[in-house]
């Protein structure tokens, strides 16, 4: 199979899915909260799990959007949902209106791109989006391990992640230097996300 995108963690807005929408295009959606993963379009697969650098399962920290509309939480709230811990610029938020009591979560199960590559024989992916807020590298580094162990034969020709606050600087730099390892060129550094060209 031949893949657009996948597209990983992307809440409900700047999705790859809603450009996507207005054009013929094949993609797979990862989204974990359930309100957002019903959102999704019925004409791209789609898997209500968290992608991570193993398969096993995680605990999954997120805001019910009731409750970000009751206490008139920023709209930002509703993207920080994140993995073994409460994202620490959402508890911040939180703190700030005593309200740390809100925070859901639940067990989630975990995958790695190399199991969506296996599952549906991906022999291409032109573009690999990540917003797994501070889970981006081990994702991308555990692609890219599997890729030079040879559990699998392909890399995405584009790759995106969020590098923010969440990811360390030594994070940052260990998952920049297997980029550039297998091949890929940093061609863009904006709103927090970098962007990388397999040549």
């Amino acid at each position: 199979m031949k893949l657009d995108f996948i597209e990983i963690g992307p809440c409900d807005f700047d999705t790859l899915y809603s450009q996507a929408g207005r054009r013929e295009q094949k993609g797979i959606v990862i989204e974990p909260t359930l309100e957002y993963y019903k959102k999704i379009p019925k004409n791209f697969i789609k898997h209500r799990f968290a992608m991570s650098d193993h398969n096993g399962f995680e605990t999954l920290y997120f805001l019910e959007s009731s409750d970000i509309k009751k206490y008139k939480l920023k709209e930002c709230c509703k993207g920080m949902s994140s993995l073994g811990l409460v994202n620490p610029h959402l508890l911040r938020i939180l703190k700030e209106q005593g309200l740390e009591g809100i925070v859901k979560k639940r067990k989630v199960k975990t995958f790695t791109i190399s199991y969506l590559i296996d599952k549906y024989k991906i022999s291409e992916i032109m573009l690999l989006k990540i917003d797994a807020e501070g889970y981006d590298g081990r994702i991308v580094r555990s692609m890219i391990n599997d890729f030079k162990c040879g559990k699998i034969k392909i890399l995405p020709r584009y790759v995106i992640y969020e590098s923010n606050l969440l990811m360390s600087e030594e994070e940052r730099e260990l998952t920049h230097t297997c980029l550039i390892g297998v091949g890929y060129y940093l061609i863009q550094r904006r709103d927090g996300n970098r962007e990388y060209i397999k040549l």
